[in-house]
């Protein structure tokens, strides 16, 4: 009985990074497969017994397996659809010519100050910067970035109507 109560830790565990690598390095294409695979897997575990839904009747059994499913896919394809779409960005941003940029600088995945160095590498991109952080360092650090102006929220929507024109044309120093 130990050996089926380790065989079920360890393959709850393990079918995880293989739906997160299917997902990373497939996109929805490998999260689908990946997902096929490890739910047979789980399928024929079950059905003959095995971990890791070895345990109660068979309808509890399949209630099991059912809600790993479930779990399973709605997990790999978000990761691949959430990385597709990273991807698919890249690539956009790759192939397009921004006039402005305009960013705030607390972004979920990184920074503003990020994305302005990343997309100023091949040429001057002017930007806007937008923080609720306006001490003297901020502003400083976000102009070393690369962009022409810090602009502290809150920020009317006149002011940035404003400031855009201003931007574009290079009518403010990098200072602002």
């Amino acid at each position: 009985m130990e050996r089926q109560s380790h065989l079920s830790s360890a393959a709850r565990r393990y079918p995880v990074p293989f739906l997160v690598w299917g997902a990373l390095r497939f996109g929805p294409r490998g999260a689908a497969s990946s997902t096929f695979l490890a739910v047979g897997i789980a399928f024929w575990a079950t059905t003959r017994g095995l971990a890791p839904f070895a345990l109660g009747t068979v309808e509890e059994r399949l209630m099991y397996l059912y809600s790993y499913t479930a779990v399973s896919v709605v997990t790999s394809m978000l990761l691949a659809a959430i990385f597709a779409e990273r991807a698919r960005l890249l690539a956009a941003e790759r192939e397009s010519e921004l006039d402005l940029l305009i960013s705030d600088l607390g972004l979920p995945d990184g920074t503003g100050l990020d994305v302005i160095r990343r997309l100023s590498t091949s040429r001057r991109l002017p930007g806007i910067a937008l923080s609720g952080y306006g001490m003297e360092d901020d502003v400083r650090r976000s102009h070393a970035a690369g962009f022409d102006r810090h602009l502290t929220k809150p920020v009317s929507l006149q002011t940035l109507e404003a400031v855009i024109p201003q931007v574009v044309r290079q009518e403010i120093p990098n200072g602002g």
